[in-house]
């Protein structure tokens, strides 16, 4: 049931930063690019080296065993900072938010 609950959260938070990359797009070309944009962050999620509990702790800047709510205060503050569509070919960004992904999902109880 909570696994299905991050899975909502987590695509809720993409659906915003993909719909506010639509409302920006002015032809058929950059509304499939923006498009393909969120799929290819999803794909690069699911693919991604497995991230341990302590990496997972590190990478969010919480303290071990940290509550729910700071975690999540925290994955949203840093995904929002290294998203890429915030940082446009910059790889280190999108390797820190594919992190900070991972991060949240491994802290979800």
């Amino acid at each position: 049931m909570n696994e299905m609950k991050d899975v909502d959260e987590l695509s809720v938070f993409l659906d915003f930063y993909n719909s506010e990359a639509l409302k920006k797009a002015n032809t058929a070309t950059e509304i499939f690019e923006a498009k393909m944009n969120m799929q290819n962050i999803m794909n690069l999620i699911e693919n991604a080296e497995p991230i341990t509990l302590s990496e997972a702790y590190e990478t969010l800047g919480v303290e071990y065993g940290a509550e729910q709510k700071d975690i999540r205060n925290s994955y949203r503050q840093l995904s929002m900072k290294f998203h890429p569509d915030k940082n446009p070919g910059d790889n280190v960004s999108e390797e820190k938010f594919l992190r900070i992904v991972q991060a949240y999902k491994k802290l979800q109880i």
